[in-house]
């Protein structure tokens, strides 16, 4: 038993490795040897899942599932279900993952980050309120900061939005996106002298 666990973390480690020298395949070889070894270990579940997300959601699906079967409180299987459920534009179902997963480890900025922009999505109250908790967490999370920008800005609190989106660009300057959200506030406000700066940032950053 001591054997086929060295030899699951190694494997796993091994993995890691591969993945990280961009060897997506020999990795998901790797980590389903990993798993073959030691099925109880929800991270090696975990790793293939992340591997074959993109290609095969019913194998990332079905991996996670195992996961969460071997260990039910396990949150990082947990949101990562859930964003396989958002991806596939089921985000009533991503929704109660996102809450479990926030629950059980309440200190993860990206949990929360994840409920508010699919609370948002789906129109729910709630998403403030959890996309403040994910800043408050991490205050640079560029991606929730943007987010409530919007949410400010549909609520029609253009100030809070400008502070929002403000901040977005200070933690990520290279992102076209929040420079192009900035402007289009600046033109709905009238300034079109400064969205016209604006926007040809946004250029700049690959728009």
């Amino acid at each position: 038993l001591q054997r086929e666990s060295a030899s699951g973390e190694l494997h796993h480690a091994l993995g890691e490795i591969l993945q990280a020298q961009q060897r997506p395949d020999e990795a998901l070889q790797a980590y389903r040897r990993a798993v073959e070894l030691e099925p109880e270990r929800p991270a090696y579940r975990r790793a293939v899942a992340q591997l074959v997300a993109e290609e095969n959601a019913d194998e990332a699906a079905a991996s996670l599932k195992a996961a969460l079967e071997a260990e039910p409180r396990d949150a990082a299987a947990t949101y990562e279900l859930g964003m396989l459920h958002a991806r596939q534009g089921d985000d009533a179902a991503a929704r109660r993952l996102f809450e479990r997963a926030a629950k059980l480890q309440p200190e993860v900025a990206g949990y929360h980050r994840a409920l508010g922009a699919c609370l948002a999505r789906l129109g729910l109250s709630g998403a403030h309120e959890a996309l403040e908790r994910a800043v408050e967490l991490d205050p640079s999370d560029a991606d929730s900061l943007a987010v409530l920008g919007d949410l400010h800005e549909r609520a029609g609190r253009p100030l809070e939005a400008l502070q929002a989106y403000r901040r977005a660009t200070e933690y990520e300057p290279n992102v076209a996106e929040h420079w192009r959200r900035l402007g289009q506030l600046f033109l709905s406000q009238g300034d079109a002298d400064a969205a016209v700066t604006l926007f040809a940032r946004a250029i700049r950053e690959g728009l």
